[in-house]
């Protein structure tokens, strides 16, 4: 799943310098994996892949 981020709606500030921090928080539709989680910064682009949390099996006596 993709998901396009509009950073002015989230209230997100940046400030430039010779070292900067940047934060954001974004709600996620479905919960993830976050032991399966991968970033790759790659040519100025930041690629956050999150896995879904795979589902479980229910014993039914």
């Amino acid at each position: 799943m993709r998901v396009k981020v509009n950073f002015e709606d989230l209230g997100v500030t940046h400030r430039r310098g010779e070292f900067s921090c940047f934060s954001c928080r974004v709600p996620l539709p479905v919960p993830v994996d976050t032991s399966r989680a991968r970033a790759r910064f790659r040519r100025g682009i930041l690629e956050i892949t999150l896995p879904r949390k795979r589902g479980y099996e229910i014993k039914v006596e």
